[in-house]
């Protein structure tokens, strides 16, 4: 599976969005120009985060207009998250205090540039999966939206094995303990969240206990969350 390529779309997609607007989402997603039932029907859910939608539509599609902000413009890439992740870590790191004989702990970042083409395979997966699991956090996706996504699904244009994962993310709910158990690294866990924070609308209280509940989990840091936020505003 091409795990670049597919996160790469969701990201390039996300960022398209958010550049563009409410009205993008609605094109994207296919709602009716017309006035009546079926449109005021998706508009609504998409005021709630109901998802609905295409390569990322499929993830971030009906919230679009509400949960796709500046960081969605900035991390319009995986170098960008990694890029942002990875220093939000060093400054961390650099901030610890100073251990015995005045040696300061220092465990510096491993950038993408140097991970083995296995492990940026674990990595990007790890991200897309955090990513559908965080869009689904506020608990709306019924059986029917379910459907509409798998069929949206279907329409993309990638490999039958991308495609099969894709479904399977949608139609199997996960824990964040289970999501905390693919990082294999602290650049891995703050690249979870850098990606999550994307997607989560952090004025909705479930929403936001999720994301919460998700950084304790990986074991993240008060200091390094406000870090990674930091460079998220």
């Amino acid at each position: 599976m091409d795990s670049k390529n597919l996160l790469e779309s969701i990201l390039a997609d996300g960022k398209s969005i958010a550049e563009k607007g409410l009205d993008a989402a609605q094109d994207k997603l296919g709602v009716p120009e017309k006035e009546g039932a079926e449109r005021d029907a998706m508009l609504d859910g998409m005021q709630k985060g109901v998802l609905t939608a295409g390569a990322l539509a499929l993830l971030l599609g009906t919230g679009a207009g509400r949960r796709l902000t500046g960081s969605a413009i900035k991390l319009g890439s995986i170098a960008a998250v990694g890029g942002l992740a990875y220093n939000a870590y060093n400054k961390w790191q650099s901030q610890l205090p100073q251990s015995g004989g005045g040696v300061k702990r220092v465990e510096p970042a491993t950038p993408r540039s140097e991970l083995t083409d296995d492990k940026t395979q674990q990595r990007n997966i790890a991200l897309v999966r955090a990513m559908v699991a965080a869009a689904k956090a506020d608990g709306h996706v019924d059986e029917a939206e379910r459907q509409a996504m798998l069929e949206q699904v279907d329409q993309q244009q990638f490999d039958a094995e991308t495609l099969d994962f894709l479904k399977k993310q949608i139609t199997t709910d996960v824990t964040v303990a289970e999501l905390a158990a693919l990082s294999d690294s602290p650049e891995t866990a703050s690249e979870m969240f850098v990606a999550c924070s994307m997607v989560i609308d952090k004025q909705n209280p479930q929403e936001k206990a999720w994301l919460e509940s998700l950084s304790s989990e990986l074991k993240l840091s008060e200091e390094l969350v406000e870090s990674l936020q930091e460079k998220l505003a």
